[in-house]
């Protein structure tokens, strides 16, 4: 990659962990020393030496969707937190006690962002705001929120040019999600993002127990079984057998596509 992607490292520390469990510590250390004060942890940040010699195609989506960037190269989008697992795995390796306490506050401080900040509906689950925002992109459970009924060989062209829009509209409203939920152009609760933020708070639960702060993993444990209750009560649907994605917060309705995220609330 020319970018550094949050969720993508924590998959690739817990793959580096079984490796060299030192390279994954620190990578753990950069993704938390990207983070902006309110908590939030960017689904991106752009390496600007290796941008300056990327391809034309490269560049070319670069300036169409500069807007989703801050002054310090960071999207404004986050992605499923699967750094808070691969923290959890990195301390089974290293036992480092010193590092975990300098890396599980800020990885508490995200995940107390996104349930404040990211509660669309109302109901304990996290919505994402972007497809890019699910990590799986250009998944056909976000067809219905996009109008595509039959994918044809322009499909991909207009899921790139309602992608860059929504970054584009997004920035226009300053990134304000009481606007974003308002204008409700993508508001999705979305499965793969909340079965691995459930998942997350239950890694990030057992590392408070490790260095006795209790009431903190009581008060993540609890929030993981509530939100595992929201995901059984708005996501199951009885009569297919299946949990599906929510979306369209005024009139929440499934997205009744059955992918691999499909299974992913097993874990």
């Amino acid at each position: 990659y020319r970018s550094f992607f949050a969720w993508d490292s924590g998959w690739h520390a817990i793959t580096m962990s079984k490796i060299d469990p030192d390279i994954a510590a620190k990578e753990m250390e950069y993704i938390v020393c990207m983070q902006r004060e309110d908590g939030h942890i960017p689904h991106e940040v752009l390496i600007e030496k290796l941008e300056t010699k990327a391809p034309l195609q490269r560049k070319l989506l670069l300036s169409a969707m500069k807007s989703q960037y801050d002054g310090k190269r960071r999207s404004y989008l986050t992605d499923p937190p699967s750094y808070f697992i691969a923290a959890e795995k990195i301390y089974e390796k290293t036992k480092d006690i010193s590092w975990l306490k300098h890396i599980l506050p800020p990885m508490v401080h995200c995940s107390e962002f996104l349930l404040k900040e990211r509660d669309l509906f109302g109901d304990g689950l996290i919505s994402i705001i972007h497809p890019w925002e699910s990590g799986t992109d250009a998944s056909p459970v976000f067809d219905a929120p996009f109008g595509y009924k039959n994918n044809t060989i322009l499909t991909p062209f207009q899921r790139l040019w309602h992608y860059i829009g929504l970054v584009n509209h997004y920035n226009k409203l300053g990134w304000n999600i009481t606007d974003i939920k308002q204008i409700n152009r993508f508001v999705f609760e979305d499965l793969t993002f909340n079965s691995i933020f459930i998942a997350g708070l239950l890694s990030l639960s057992r590392l408070s127990r490790l260095i006795d702060d209790n009431r903190k993993a009581e008060a993540l444990e609890q929030t993981a079984r509530n939100m595992t209750d929201a995901l059984i009560a708005h996501s199951w649907d009885e009569k297919s057998g299946c949990f599906f994605p929510r979306w369209d917060v005024e009139q929440p309705k499934l997205s009744k596509r059955k992918t691999c995220a499909s299974l992913l609330p097993m874990i």
